[in-house]
């Protein structure tokens, strides 16, 4: 009932938005895609009208330098001898640097230099000049031999000066003497293509490239001088060149911004007054309409939260009505689980209320009925515990009646004295004044005076070692568990063997357990034997057959105080001796005698 009531809320509420969504979609994508398109025109404009620019300053500032009155003299000059040359170079030099313009230009032209027929060589920089003759190359020859100005691409390092590797445009114009109307020498200007990179740059945060065009319509592109362009990229760059070519007419339009348009792209160029070159910037389509993506990402989110609304108002509404019964079913979930102790309240007086109430009152009850049977159960486990010790005492009474005896007959006045005062230790720990739980250092005492009594009579059958950790002398435990191991390990193990044997008692704290650990060097046991007395020591039972009853009542011991966890397991081998381990959990653990007596 509750997800049909969501279900029919969401489809109503959701439809609505939808419509509305996608309409208000429509009429806005149109105004945004038109605004966008003329942003980028606007953008790839100013880059176009920027560059323009610097080329024009910089060609008005090299016929500025063909002009000034000191530089025409100099060039007029023939030398004849290198110091008059080295001198006029240094008279030209200083004639450069104390150029009016000369403030202007710096920052964005990189030098310019003034190079003579006559070898005469003039700089603006304070780079040295290469050692090469400039009249030698092949662009002092052009710039000569044309006779009018000459814009070289994008080039590595300078042709004039030594520099550190860089990147520059080139502008040359011929050296006119003013008086004859003669050739004599070239004005050369550079041009750091990093500030037109810096153009390009801004104009291609909207996504796109700038890029120029030389005469011939070959691409020197102005953003790969500071950034790697993908292939994509350099694809894009390419079909804007072709669109370009396309377009071109027979006579330049100088200044005039031109947009051609394809599915993929916008491309906006123009030409060069003084270059014959082309400025060109392409915006990809997809950088254009990203605003209208926005717009697109905005109303999709507003219908997913519109929807997500409508989801909850419905959710509220039919949790209102669905709540209760829920939470009953969640409570009765809890109760199959074992939890007796999960509890529901309502105000309510229908018939929900009156489910609550009878909830109440089952759980109220079966909550009485396990505390009952646990009350029981628990007496009988003391009174099986209580039990199990009085079976061993009797056992190891009269084994030990057995061996005083022994001695008596053998006139072994002395060591029975010895074993009587050790029996008497025995006994007095054995009481306890009554308590059936002692510490672990007790116990050992008690199992050293059954040691003590046992080697007086076999000395010749085995020696013993008996090795504790202090860690664990405070550990309560049953009385009476390591002796009947041990006098297993005495009778059956290292008394039937030939020789003489060692016995060897090690309690230890293992992974927060306290452990006991038996091994004798005797006759061992069958791999069988040792397999089947296991499975019998895996529970607690009542039936003696089988395995001993000393073995059994002290796993038994073991597993009625400390859990199913803990007990007796056996390793051993027929002739390699026998090892017995007593592992007492300690989260199971005893903090005081009448938690279990």
């Amino acid at each position: 009932m509750k997800e049909k009531l969501i279900f029919i809320f969401t489809i109503a509420v959701s439809g609505i938005v939808i419509l509305f969504g996608v309409l208000h979609y429509q009429m806005t994508a149109r105004t945004l895609y038109r605004e966008a398109r003329e942003e980028s025109v606007q953008m790839i404009d100013y880059a176009c009208s920027d560059i323009n620019t610097l080329f024009t300053e910089t060609y008005l500032l090299c016929s500025a330098v063909n002009d000034d009155i000191s530089l025409q003299r100099l060039m007029r000059r023939t030398f004849t001898s290198k110091k008059e040359l080295f001198s006029s170079d240094l008279e030209g030099n200083m004639e450069m640097l104390t150029l009016p313009s000369h403030n202007s230009y710096n920052k964005d032209i990189f030098g310019i230099y003034v190079l003579g027929d006559h070898g005469g060589r003039y700089k603006s920089c304070s780079s040295s000049f290469l050692s090469a003759d400039p009249r030698k190359t092949d662009w002092y020859r052009i710039i000569h031999s044309t006779g009018r100005p000459q814009w070289f691409p994008p080039h590595k390092n300078s042709y004039v000066v030594q520099t550190p590797e860089f990147s520059c445009i080139s502008i040359g114009i011929p050296f006119v003497d003013k008086l004859t109307g003669h050739i004599k020498g070239v004005i050369l200007a550079e041009i750091a293509s990093e500030k037109l990179s810096e153009i390009a740059d801004r104009a291609g945060n909207s996504g796109g490239a700038v890029f120029l065009m030389d005469e011939r319509n070959r691409i020197m592109n102005l953003s790969a001088l500071t950034k790697d362009l993908s292939s994509k990229d350099q694809t894009s760059i390419e079909q804007a060149r072709k669109m370009v070519e396309q377009n071109l007419k027979e006579v330049p339009e100088y200044g005039v911004s031109h947009i051609l348009e394809d599915k993929n792209r916008l491309v906006v160029y123009q030409t060069l007054e003084r270059a014959d070159w082309k400025i060109v910037g392409v915006i990809p389509r997809s950088e254009i309409i990203r605003s209208v993506r926005y717009i697109k990402i905005l109303t999709i989110m507003l219908i997913a939260i519109s929807v997500s609304v409508s989801m909850a108002v419905a959710e509220l509404v039919a949790e209102s009505v669905t709540k209760p019964l829920s939470v009953l079913a969640d409570a009765m979930e809890q109760v199959r689980a074992g939890n007796l102790d999960v509890s529901v309240h309502t105000e309510r007086k229908d018939e929900i209320g009156v489910l609550y109430q009878s909830f109440q009152h089952m759980t109220r009850e079966m909550r009485t009925m396990i505390q009952t049977i646990y009350e029981e159960q628990e007496k009988l486990r003391i009174e099986e515990l209580r039990a199990l010790q009085a079976q061993i005492q009797p056992h190891f009474l009269y084994n030990t009646l057995d061996s005083i005896i022994w001695s008596l007959r053998m006139n072994q006045v002395k060591e029975s004295i010895q074993m009587l005062d050790a029996l008497t230790d025995f006994f007095k720990i054995t009481l306890s004044k009554g308590k059936d739980i002692i510490s672990m250092e007790e116990e050992i005492r008690h199992v050293n005076s059954y040691l003590r009594i046992l080697h007086k009579r076999y000395c010749e059958k085995f020696d013993y070692d008996l090795n504790v950790e202090p860690a664990v002398l405070k550990t309560k435990t049953p009385k009476l568990i390591i002796q009947p191991i041990v006098e297993n390990a005495i009778y059956h193990g290292l008394k039937p063997a030939e020789g003489k044997g060692y016995l060897y008692i090690h309690v230890f704290e293992q992974d927060g357990n306290t452990c006991v650990r038996i091994e004798d060097t005797g006759v061992g046991i069958s791999p069988e034997q040792v397999k089947q007395i296991n499975q019998e020591l895996e529970t607690i039972s009542s039936d003696q057959s089988g395995t001993g009853y000393g073995i059994r009542n002290v796993n038994d011991k073991l597993k009625i105080v400390f859990g199913s966890q803990s007990g007796v397991t056996i390793q051993s081998s027929k002739g390699e001796g026998t090892i017995v381990t007593l592992l007492l959990h300690r989260q199971g653990g005893i903090t005081n005698e009448s938690d279990y007596l």
